[in-house]
């Protein structure tokens, strides 16, 4: 069974330029589902204050919430930290 775009369920990331030139990190749940995606310039370090970090949230497998770290979308959070950051 295809997921559903995460486009279907919030605006799209913020880029910096296209995506084709940025580093994307994706960390997994226990079901294969993603669970952060973040964003930055192509050779950006995980201790960086230069990401961009989205938690998507799921129900029964489906993509439900897709809510930016800290409320916002600036390239400005530490890979590292995703789970320290408010959504």
């Amino acid at each position: 069974m295809k997921k559903p775009s995460l486009a279907a369920i919030g605006p799209p990331l913020t880029t910096i330029g296209t995506e084709e030139y940025m580093d994307r990190l994706t960390t997994y749940d226990g079901d294969n589902n993603p669970e952060y995606i973040g964003l930055a310039q192509p050779g950006s370090l995980t201790t960086e204050s230069v990401w961009q970090i989205r938690k998507i949230g799921y129900t029964g497998g489906n993509p439900v919430s897709a809510r930016f770290a800290n409320g916002n979308a600036e390239f400005d959070k530490i890979w590292d930290d995703r789970s320290s950051y408010s959504y």
